[in-house]
């Protein structure tokens, strides 16, 4: 009787600790990602490149990305995140520039195609030079600006002409027999304005998205060079380290004593850098372990008690 008392109160406490165990691996790992994707148009036509898109749950962005070739989530992927794995059925509002253009309800795990569609005034990129709109702020409205140096080269040659400065000489030169005519004259200059070719230097203009959640204690953000440069020597920063923010499940546990602060600090850490089924079965390693430990003390308990 005795040997059935211990080893019903070991299994009992192993089942109590499989329980906690595993729930609290349920706290502590975060949930799946939503992916989205589809085609952008802006005041009835196919956006442009590197226009903004930002996904917001609660009037926060909780990820960005930037239009290629009229479309977004395609490269690179746009997914919105679960870290704490409580956003399945929250709101999630998509805008162009700040403008609201569709909504869809999160859940976790899934892949959707959402086409965004909105009406932004003064957009530049849709072909029509707006007020407010110029060559300088909106090239592919309102046209390219007259470059200085082309300018300049423009006058300077219209001058040259005019003056006669670029006008060959013609000489004459007489001989007994025949009579010669050799046209010289100064074309270097007229050969080097045709050769000349306008140098400009490319202008890096980065734009970047609001900081995402904190994951692993790293935010992230998406950043684009709205002149498409090729260059990077002023980028800015698109990863730094961060605090990881304690959910509602965490500041139970903390609250609820020594043991079960110690339990979610190392899931957490342990969650942090492996997937949650590869810790699920060390944990369950450990606690078969126990059972037989535990089953092997009950034995040895029965053994003192013959005695």
């Amino acid at each position: 009787m005795i040997e059935l008392n211990i080893e019903n109160r070991a299994l009992l406490t192993a089942a109590i600790a499989a329980i906690v165990v595993f729930t609290s691996i349920a706290l502590a790992a975060p949930g799946m990602p939503h992916q989205f994707y589809g085609d952008v148009i802006v005041n009835g036509k196919t956006s442009p490149d590197n226009v903004l898109i930002d996904a917001k749950i609660s009037n926060e962005v909780v990820s960005s990305a930037f239009t290629k070739d009229g479309k977004y989530g395609y490269e690179p992927i746009f997914y919105v995140l679960n870290p704490d794995g409580n956003r399945d059925g929250k709101l999630i509002e998509f805008y162009i520039n700040d403008v609201k253009a569709a909504e869809y309800i999160f859940s976790s795990g899934e892949s959707t195609k959402v086409d965004l569609s909105a009406t932004i005034p003064n957009f530049c990129g849709d072909e029509v030079c707006e007020s407010g709109e110029s060559c300088s702020t909106c090239p592919n409205d309102c046209g390219a600006c007259t470059s200085s140096s082309s300018s300049s080269s423009s006058s300077s040659s219209s001058s040259s002409s005019s003056s006669g400065g670029s006008a060959p000489l013609v000489t004459t030169t007489k001989t007994d027999d025949d009579e010669t005519t050799t046209t010289t004259g100064d074309n270097e200059q007229t050969d080097n304005q045709e050769e000349e070719t306008e140098q400009t230097t490319c202008t890096e203009n980065w734009k970047c998205s609001e900081w995402f959640d904190c994951f692993n204690s790293r935010q992230k953000r998406v950043c684009m060079d709205l002149n498409s440069c090729e260059t990077e020597t002023d980028k800015p920063t698109i990863s730094r380290e961060c605090t990881m923010p304690l959910s509602e499940e965490d500041k139970k546990e903390n609250n609820g004593g020594l043991l079960s602060s110690i339990t979610g600090n190392f899931l957490s850490s342990v969650a942090g850098s492996a997937s949650v089924p590869i810790t699920g079965g060390i944990l369950l390693i450990l606690i078969i372990g126990g059972i037989i430990y535990a089953k092997k003390f009950a034995k040895s308990s029965k053994g003192v008690v013959d005695e």
